[in-house]
């Protein structure tokens, strides 16, 4: 099994903090797991080892009930996968309408 790979977007920092926990839990487990900044993915040389994880997590805040512009961006422009990928969605909000 290869790792798996967070990629995060967190304005507050809040987000981040939550897949640091995340990440930490997984690692306990034995799960290879790295968290990656999306304003940092296009542009990184690490791009190619990260889409080929196993399992790709997309993780935000949530803005005005939906992803930010950002987030919205950036999984429309993920490079396609030639292999069938697994993808979740991590959302954290700070609202009691979570």
């Amino acid at each position: 099994m290869d790792g798996l790979s967070i990629l995060t977007f967190s304005g507050s920092g809040n987000t981040q903090f939550v897949v640091d926990a995340v990440i930490r839990s997984l690692s306990a487990q034995g799960v290879e797991a790295i968290s990656y900044p999306m304003e940092k993915f296009h542009a990184s040389p690490d791009k190619a080892k990260i889409v080929d994880d196993f399992m790709v997590g997309i993780a935000f805040p949530v803005h005005a009930f939906n992803a930010p512009p950002l987030v919205e961006k950036f999984v429309r422009d993920l490079p396609v996968s030639p292999t069938p990928k697994k993808y979740f969605i991590l959302k954290t909000a700070g609202s009691p309408w979570a």
